[in-house]
């Protein structure tokens, strides 16, 4: 774990969740230096704006991203700040390796392919997500962050909750661009589909710590 005034990055050492590369929370209270272009090998990154303002840059133009929204790059695509300086912002953020295999995320084979051809289907773009899943987010990372490893099932749960929520969302605003629909077998996808939803109105039900956002 790296940790800075303003500045936690959990790594899988201690996040411990295949797939689940890096998660980490960044306040702000001045504008800091432009992040270079770089990439991620193999890894979607999703940045979550909780308040405040940012700007990414990618081949495909700049991206305003404000409180509220949802930011995806895709594995090996170029991104940054361009010349523009980071903004005031609070955001948390992860990345997730797309060639994990077992325990995906912590979840069962068939679920684990379910989720990551969602993931698969992501194209670069923002999108909404509203105060439930961002607090799901916070609740995860805080559980990760608290290295008891009694809230690792909570940490996992609550970031799963999290993560299915946004997607629920991006593909209900239509990503902005046409979705491809995983292939398969019909029945096998509604059937995850269904666990997922189950597992995160369980989750949502059954968090008894306040999730507010400080």
């Amino acid at each position: 774990m790296r940790k800075l005034p303003d500045r936690v990055v959990l790594t899988e050492a201690v996040l411990q969740t295949p797939g689940l590369v890096l998660l980490g929370r960044n306040r702000t209270t001045r504008a800091n230096k432009p992040m270079k272009l770089h990439v991620h090998d193999r890894c979607i990154e999703i940045v979550v704006v909780m308040k405040g303002h940012e700007r990414y840059f990618t081949e495909s133009g700049e991206h305003a991203v404000s409180g509220g929204e949802v930011f995806l790059s895709l594995p090996d695509q170029p991104h940054g700040t361009g010349p523009a300086e980071q903004g005031i912002s609070e955001f948390i953020w992860f990345q997730i390796r797309m060639t994990e295999v077992d325990g995906f995320l912590g979840l069962s084979r068939d679920n684990a392919a379910y989720l990551r051809k969602r993931l698969q289907s992501a194209v670069c773009r923002k999108w909404d997500t509203d105060r439930t899943c961002m607090a799901l987010l916070m609740d995860g990372f805080r559980a990760y962050a608290g290295l008891n490893p009694h809230d690792r099932l909570r940490a996992q749960g609550s970031f799963l909750a999290a993560l299915e929520g946004m997607l629920n969302q991006a593909e209900s605003q239509g990503w902005r661009e046409p979705l491809m629909r995983p292939t398969g077998n019909a029945a096998d996808e509604v059937n995850d589909r269904a666990l997922m939803t189950e597992m995160a109105a369980y989750i949502r039900a059954h968090v008894t710590e306040p999730m507010e956002m400080d």
